[in-house]
């Protein structure tokens, strides 16, 4: 009989980042022109991760300043949404916030809280 002792080290799944159009909030305020945010995808992603994991958006709150907040089910804007965003100036922040992802075929993992992601308008 063989006996041997080793130590393994397991990681947990790090905080996801969100993205819209491709684009990272991971580095701060991100600048965005209105068809982007109208045609973009709300997306969550693990940076640097060892593995690949492939994440679901459901849903998310889409925040324009002097506007209601907005619900959205999906990864993309709905009719409230995008009505918010035509009231919405050049150079106005615009977040989307409350992410709500998961794992694909592991709905129930609980991930972290997707940090919020703010755009500044450009046009």
């Amino acid at each position: 009989m063989v006996k041997d002792s080793e130590k393994f080290r397991i990681k947990d799944i790090p905080r996801p980042a969100g993205t819209i159009a491709g684009e990272s909030a991971l580095d701060g305020i991100i600048l965005m022109g209105r068809g982007q945010i109208e045609k973009g995808r709300v997306r969550a992603k693990i940076p640097d991760f060892d593995f690949d994991l492939d994440l679901n958006v459901s849903g998310f709150n889409f925040i324009v300043p002097g506007q209601p907040v907005v619900e959205v089910k999906g990864k993309k804007l709905n009719a409230q949404g995008l009505a918010a965003l035509r009231k919405a100036k050049p150079g106005m922040l615009i977040t989307i916030t409350n992410i709500k992802a998961n794992i694909v075929g592991k709905s129930d993992y609980k991930l972290k809280n997707i940090p919020a992601i703010q755009m500044e308008l450009l046009d």
